[in-house]
């Protein structure tokens, strides 16, 4: 999984000179290539805040590349700890006028704990006295997308994705989507 992860991260700087350059078009209109975007579920986990460009359009299919932010709040025992997910990925969308279809790949990075000494609580007269010793590591999960996205207007879009999460701890399936709302500029 780690190789696929730099392999990603490859890929998408390669076609980052995209995001400093003008969007191509195969017609002279005025595009809006930038996007940010507010999705719950999907890729982010719970949520997510999203910023992503177009890197090329044609008539009938665009392509572009994401990135978002989110902070997941977790109880440890009796302490909420926060932890940052790092969603980014690339996308080609086909479809023209109002109605889009979506297909992709996300890898999500995000901070968990894991439990150093995985031991029982110890209570003495009631009190407890120690508990499981843990520490922050980060995971990666890929997640391919497949959706629907309506251009509301020129500026507004929302969109609902199926992104099942594959974790990089052994191959876990999990079934998982979202949907989201965004503006372009």
């Amino acid at each position: 999984m780690k190789s696929f992860s730099k392999f990603f991260l490859f890929t998408v700087l390669f076609f980052s000179n995209q995001l400093i350059t003008p969007a191509q078009e195969s017609d002279s209109s005025n595009i809006l290539r930038n996007y940010a975007s507010f999705e719950v579920g999907g890729s982010g986990g719970a949520y997510s805040f999203n910023y992503g460009r177009i890197l090329f359009k044609n008539n009938n299919w665009q392509m572009e590349a994401n990135i978002g932010f989110s902070v997941m709040p977790v109880l440890l025992y009796d302490t909420y700890k926060f932890y940052p997910t790092i969603p980014f990925g690339v996308s080609v969308l086909f479809g023209s006028g109002h109605h889009r279809l979506k297909f992709g790949i996300q890898n999500t990075l995000y901070s968990g704990y894991v439990y150093v000494n995985p031991k029982q609580n110890e209570y003495r007269n009631g009190a407890l006295v120690s508990k499981p010793e843990y520490k922050s590591k980060f995971h990666e999960s890929i997640l391919p997308v497949i959706g629907y996205q309506y251009q509301i207007s020129k500026n507004y879009f929302a969109n609902v994705v199926f992104t099942p999460l594959v974790y990089d701890n052994g191959f876990i399936f999990t079934p998982w989507g979202g949907i989201g709302f965004g503006v372009s500029f």
